[in-house]
């Protein structure tokens, strides 16, 4: 594995990259997180507008898009709950103001979609499944990451990511990041190339 930090790198502007769903939910925050950002958001930021500059392909598969609109809608569940009291998700999802949070969140895909550049791929029926499930059993790593992986190796493309667990991977794959934890323990283990 290859980790290089986000913030600096030089890329390819012909080799298409993938968003894992941390780094969409930065660049389109839930309404209830907009103001939460934290200081790693600002670096994927620039690196999205970086990327649309030269029209970079950016990969995204219903997976992922999957992953954002649930994530976005608990994170507003979460908000909901904090203001009004405790209601069970699927509760919330009876009451009016969950429909303007599926709106909001259908918005924002909807302009994830509109990315220009954007590449969008299904996910590739040969991978080996039961590989990815023996993954996810070693608990390092959730199914949906392992799918991420197997993705992008199979088709060359770094993975952008501000999630930890990808340190643990055994896939040789290259991925970006602006989390410093992620590059000091590539560091750390001889994973980390600059560039």
């Amino acid at each position: 594995m290859i980790i290089r930090d986000a913030r600096t790198l030089k890329f390819d502007p012909k080799k298409a990259v993938f968003f894992d769903t941390n780094v969409w939910l930065s660049l389109f925050p839930a309404t209830e997180t907009a103001s939460y950002q934290k200081d790693w958001a600002r670096y994927y930021t620039a690196l999205y507008e970086r990327l649309i500059k030269y029209n970079v392909p950016i990969v995204i598969n219903p997976m992922v898009l999957s992953e954002y609109i649930n994530r976005f809608c608990r994170i507003e569940h979460e908000a909901y709950c904090k203001g009004t009291g405790f209601l069970e998700y699927k509760d919330f999802r009876s009451t009016d103001d969950f429909s303007y949070v599926a709106s909001a969140a259908s918005d924002s895909a909807k302009e994830i979609l509109s990315t220009p550049a954007i590449l969008i791929r299904g996910v590739d029926a040969d991978l080996r499944l039961c590989d990815m499930i023996d993954k996810f059993a070693t608990g390092r790593m959730d199914f949906n990451d392992c799918l991420y992986v197997k993705e992008c190796l199979k088709n060359q493309w770094p993975l952008i990511t501000n999630d930890s667990d990808f340190g643990y991977s055994d896939m040789d794959i290259e991925v970006w990041t602006a989390n410093d934890n992620l590059i000091n323990f590539a560091r750390k283990h001889r994973m980390f190339q600059r560039g």
